[in-house]
C-alpha cells in the first residue's frame, strides 16, 4: 500500500495497492464520493450476510490461516502497521499471523454490520 500521485496529479489514499491504481483512478473519475460510500456500505452488508451464512466454514478457514505460514513475517508486520495507522487503532498489534490480521480486519470493518445481523438473526428465531 502506498500513497502515490495519479496521472491527474491527485494523490491516492494510502490504502490503495499499486496494482489497483487503474481501477481506483477510474472509480474516482466516474463516481462521486456519495456513490462510492453507498457502494462500500452495500458491499459490507453483502459480505456480512455471506459471513453469517458460512460462519463455520469461514471459522475453519481462519483457524487454518492462523496456524499456517501464508506470508513472510516482514509483510505481516508491514500490513499490521499500515492497518493500525489507517484504522487509527492498535488492535492489529496482537496479530501473530496473516490469518489473525484477516480476522481482525474483518471484525474492524464489518463490526457495525455484524451487530445488525446478530440482532436480526435473533428476531427471526422468536
Amino acid at each position: 500500500m502506498t500513497n502515490s500521485p495519479t496521472k491527474a496529479g491527485k494523490s491516492l489514499p494510502a490504502t490503495v495497492f499499486k496494482e489497483n491504481f487503474p481501477f481506483v483512478e477510474l472509480a474516482l473519475k466516474l463516481l462521486n464520493k456519495e456513490s462510492i460510500l453507498q457502494y462500500q456500505a452495500e458491499e459490507r452488508t453483502l459480505i456480512t450476510f455471506r459471513l453469517a451464512t458460512a460462519r463455520y466454514r469461514i471459522k475453519d478457514l481462519l483457524d487454518n490461516m492462523h496456524l499456517d505460514t501464508i506470508a513472510p513475517v516482514a509483510k505481516i508486520e508491514q500490513l499490521k502497521k499500515e492497518l493500525n495507522e489507517y484504522m487509527q487503532t492498535n488492535a492489529y498489534e496482537k496479530c501473530k499471523s496473516m490469518g489473525d490480521v484477516v480476522k481482525m480486519h474483518m471484525n474492524q470493518t464489518l463490526r457495525t454490520n455484524l451487530k445488525l445481523v446478530k440482532r436480526n438473526v435473533g428476531k427471526r428465531k422468536r
